[in-house]
């Protein structure tokens, strides 16, 4: 999107002068806020996280890394939430790292259990995290005019561990616009 403006806003021999002046000041002022490749990442993962766009506007490269960096980071949440922090797992692991070799009982199953415990598939963080990926991008986008946080909101539930992310980015105001005029309009 922003190569879009940047191309839009060069100067041609056609532009009088003052259009001339006007374009190259806003490339001044967008370098100037956008050229920090940690901003650049974010604003690529906020507007792939937007299904209103569902990085549509992204190069192929820019939206593979994008892709990859987002799903590493559901991931390491995924893994984050999953780690025990106590129950029989974590005491397993501490008799483990103590040395002492007492490990707690298991529970004993009935014959009725088995079935249930071989359905059962067990995936990984990142299995699980490029699965959501592959699965979100596959949605139809939907209207211009409609709420992102609303959609994830209601979408939360088959995209348990993006829904977090999205939260995280789209969040995030998009301009500055409003308080910069409470401040100019105050001094």
């Amino acid at each position: 999107m922003l190569a879009h403006l940047k191309s839009v806003l060069e100067s041609s021999e056609q532009d009088a002068k003052l259009t001339a002046d006007l374009k190259r000041v806003i490339l001044e002022q967008m370098e100037g806020k956008y050229s920090n490749d940690a901003t650049l990442s974010m604003m690529r993962k906020a507007a792939l996280l937007d299904p209103r766009y569902r990085g549509d506007h992204m190069k192929p490269p820019e939206l593979s890394t994008t892709k990859t960096e987002l799903v590493a980071e559901m991931a390491a949440a995924a893994a984050t939430r999953a780690s025990p922090s106590f129950g029989p797992a974590r005491e397993r692991e501490e008799a483990e790292k103590s040395g002492s070799g007492i490990a707690p009982k298991k529970k004993k199953g009935s014959l009725g259990s088995l079935g249930k415990r071989a359905a059962t598939a067990v995936l990984t963080a990142d299995q699980k995290s490029e699965a959501e990926m592959s699965m979100y991008l596959q949605e139809m986008v939907i209207d211009g005019e409609e709420d992102p946080l609303t959609w994830w909101k209601s979408n939360q539930g088959r995209f348990s561990l993006m829904a977090n992310i999205a939260r995280k980015y789209l969040c995030i105001c998009a301009t500055s616009a409003p308080s910069e005029r409470v401040f100019s309009t105050a001094v």
